[in-house]
């Protein structure tokens, strides 16, 4: 029950970030957002009421270049670039991955989607807080955010079903 995700959209029912049931439950509650989508056969409970759980809200405005976000974390960069290393291009279990600041944090690089990559631990101690140039590794792919699309692919059944026809247009 607590990993239930929610697709919030804006006003115009475009895509712009996964929340927790949580807080989209909230947000429906104090009237700044609407209730678009509930999960089948999910209800939470109070003392004396029963109510049924978001899949999608929609917020109450519209958001100018809405862009749909999935935190950066470890677990989502792994599933984005496919439990590769970037820099050897072998498959490892996730035990055996780290994260690499192709910018390292010593020179400034941020934690974005843009600047992360998967990496085996022998790459990332090669590589060091070295730039790509001067360890001569590049990564495979350019790091990127995720696509929308990509979110009907989540794993642990992250996404319901009733998402994939609001994503679905914004895909590639």
């Amino acid at each position: 029950m607590n990993n239930w995700r929610v697709l919030k959209l804006d006003s115009s029912y475009r895509p712009i970030q996964v929340i927790s049931w949580q807080e989209a439950f909230t947000m429906v509650f104090l009237g700044r957002a609407t209730l678009v989508e509930v999960r089948k056969d999910a209800f939470v409970r109070s003392v004396g009421q029963k109510f049924e759980v978001p899949s999608v809200i929609a917020i109450n405005r519209y958001v100018n270049k809405a862009r749909i976000s999935l935190r950066v974390s470890r677990k989502n960069v792994f599933w984005r670039d496919g439990y590769i290393c970037q820099y050897c291009a072998k498959r490892f279990p996730k035990l055996e991955l780290t994260i690499d600041h192709v910018t390292p944090k010593c020179a400034g690089g941020p934690k974005t989607w843009e600047n992360i990559v998967a990496a085996c631990k022998k790459c990332n101690q090669k590589k060091g807080s070295k730039l790509p140039r001067e360890a001569g590794m590049i990564p495979l792919r350019a790091p990127q955010s995720p696509s929308p699309a990509m979110f009907c692919d989540l794993p642990d059944k992250v996404v319901d079903e009733t998402w994939k026809k609001y994503l679905e247009p914004y895909s590639n």
